[in-house]
């Protein structure tokens, strides 16, 4: 599961991070781009936030281990764009 959010001025924000912290049981993501809500959804070809849902398309449905790279590992793409905060468990 992913969730994808604008950071805490995203209206979205505090349940999707209240969601987050309840889910133990299967592998879960939040991405935070602070942009507030709507993300980068209308900049051209959706931007970055849509281009992490391509790769967690790609990586979940496809098997698409370059696009898992996105997430996966302490040194993941997600984790080193300054961009993005992101947390997850039970992946990797």
């Amino acid at each position: 599961m992913l969730y994808i959010l604008g950071g805490p001025d995203d209206v979205a924000y505090p349940n999707g991070m209240d969601d987050f912290e309840k889910i133990d049981h299967t592998p879960v993501a939040v991405a935070n781009i602070g942009v507030g809500h709507g993300g980068t959804f209308w900049e051209p070809n959706g931007g970055k936030a849509a281009q992490v849902v391509v790769d967690w398309l790609d990586w979940t449905l496809r098997g698409d281990e370059d696009a898992g790279k996105t997430f996966t590992g302490e040194d993941c793409r997600l984790c080193k764009d300054p961009d993005w905060s992101f947390d997850k468990k039970n992946i990797d």
